[in-house]
């Protein structure tokens, strides 16, 4: 697991949910390039936060991390419901705001961090 200031790098997961299942986090850096280290890169060789390791097992994209671990962990009906149905709408949900509103509030965020697009401020 991965930390970074931007859309779509939080995954949520309740702490009923990690209590018990032996998962743990790490915090990564972005702003210290930490996420492209050759170390971070046998968790995700594209080098981007989030991502998640799992035994041997490594995956990247919040959506992707989001979903592995409320099917993995049995998370309660009213996060993921069981029901085909219902589950189908939070399924929707989670690919339109990954695709509607990430390059937007990437932008927007830009806008507002970076001096004439100089990059980010110190700091970030």
């Amino acid at each position: 697991s991965g930390s970074q200031k931007g859309p779509g790098c939080w995954v949520g997961v309740d702490r009923e949910t990690l209590e018990g299942s032996g998962l743990s986090t790490t915090s990564v850096v972005s702003s210290t390039g930490q996420h492209h280290s050759d170390a971070f890169a046998q968790v995700n060789p594209l080098r981007k936060v989030p991502a998640l390791k799992d035994g041997e097992f490594t995956l990247a994209e919040s959506v992707a991390i989001l979903l592995y671990l409320s099917r993995k962990y049995k998370a309660p009906d009213h996060w993921y419901p069981e029901d085909l149905q219902a589950r189908a709408r939070v399924d929707e949900y989670l690919s339109w705001q990954h695709t509607a509103l990430r390059s937007s509030c990437t932008r927007a965020m830009w806008q507002k961090v970076s001096p004439r697009g100089q990059g980010p401020l110190p700091g970030w």
